[in-house]
């Protein structure tokens, strides 16, 4: 075993998983966003790594104003007119307010503010729980459900982590070879005049 290779330090193992947590929380909150974008666009085009429920009300904003192709709508009974544009914007503005909540959850985050990943993981569990009672344990939602699972296992850990910061000591920094290092005057030992006669008698 090479006994050159330098360990990592507990507290940069746990900033790493802190911040890889950070940053699947980036990742949830900018593939939801793409989906909500493609979504009004009319297409039911769908992106894994996002968030469930502000997509959902989004789907079915787009879907209740006859916002996607013809097709979508055979079996839509003729005596159920389609709502006004303004079902479509309470329920984008609904969305983007939650999309709001973990944009500030990862900023806010970010100098080992714990509480508000902690936030973020709360929210994500009440979206898996969404997501699980709105499309069941079916086939079609394995691989959302996978994702869900994966993105809320990294907040927990990263959460976890956070917290075991704030009880580490700082790391001190490791000496520049060849860089004169300071000693306490503590550790110095300053001979004695007495010590230094008998010394001189010796000699």
């Amino acid at each position: 075993m090479n006994r050159n290779v330098k360990q990592i330090s507990p507290r940069l193992l746990c900033e790493s998983k802190y911040n890889s947590a950070r940053m699947n929380l980036l990742l949830v909150l900018g593939m939801t966003l793409i989906n909500i974008v493609v979504c009004c666009l009319g297409s039911d085009r769908y992106f894994l790594f996002s968030a469930s429920i502000p997509y959902y009300l989004v789907l079915m904003g787009a879907l209740w104003t006859g916002r996607f192709p013809d097709e979508y709508y055979t079996e839509w009974p003729a005596s159920e007119p389609f709502l006004g544009t303004s079902f479509l914007i309470v329920m984008l503005v609904i969305a983007l307010v939650i999309l709001l909540v973990y944009l500030c959850c990862f900023l806010l985050s970010k100098k080992n503010k714990v509480g508000w990943l902690l936030t973020a993981a709360v929210f994500f569990g009440i979206d898996t729980i969404g997501m699980l009672m709105l499309y069941g344990l079916s086939a079609d939602s394995i691989f959302d459900i996978v994702f869900h699972v994966w993105v809320l296992y990294y907040l927990i850990v990263g959460v976890v982590n956070g917290y075991k910061l704030k009880k580490l000591p700082e790391d001190e920094p490791e000496p520049i070879e060849g860089e004169a290092v300071e000693v306490p005057a503590a550790d110095i030992e300053v001979p004695t005049v007495e010590e230094e006669k008998k010394d001189d008698k010796t000699e």
